[in-house]
């Protein structure tokens, strides 16, 4: 009785595995070699796209100017209290004195002299700064009189007093 069921289910089994493996051509495609597609380059041409050049009014510009100035006096305030590295000190100058130009540029002939004076006396501590040996009783009285100039700056520039001596 044995050898008539193990016959009974390997001629079913064979039957199922004949008949799954003919009806799968996904199984069928495993096998088969795939022909070579050859690649066609195509050559990409990228045109540059030009935009419009934004042109920000007198008014705008002393706005942003006057808080990229406030920004770099505090930075360089604390920089010079912390104690930070010197490379950093003297960015911090340079970015007060080059906003504080580029506020100049937009102010009628004598609100210029006004701030070309503040300009001048930070550019006289800059030198101080740059000639001294850094001891701390020198940095104190430095960042004392650059909290003095920065006070009169906040007080006699600031837009709401200045906006009427902006060029048009």
């Amino acid at each position: 009785m044995n050898k008539i069921f193990f016959r009974k289910v390997t001629i079913i089994l064979v039957l199922i595995s004949f008949l799954s493996l003919e009806g799968c051509e996904a199984f069928r495609k495993k096998f088969i070699r795939k022909k070579k597609v050859e690649q066609v380059e195509e050559n990409v041409i990228l045109v540059p796209q030009e935009y419009p050049e934004v042109v920000y009014d007198n008014v705008t510009l002393y706005k942003k100017y006057y808080s990229f100035w406030k920004a770099s006096q505090s930075e360089l305030l604390e920089s010079l209290k912390e104690g930070q590295s010197y490379k950093k000190q003297v960015q911090c100058f340079n970015e007060v004195l080059k906003n504080l130009s580029e506020m100049k540029g937009l102010l009628l002939e004598q609100k210029q002299q006004e701030l070309d004076a503040y300009i001048q006396e930070i550019s006289i501590n800059k030198d101080k700064f740059f000639n001294a040996k850094l001891k701390n009783n020198i940095l104190s009285q430095l960042r004392s009189k650059l909290e003095s100039i920065e006070k009169k700056i906040r007080i006699n520039f600031v837009f709401k007093k200045v906006k009427d001596w902006i060029k048009k």
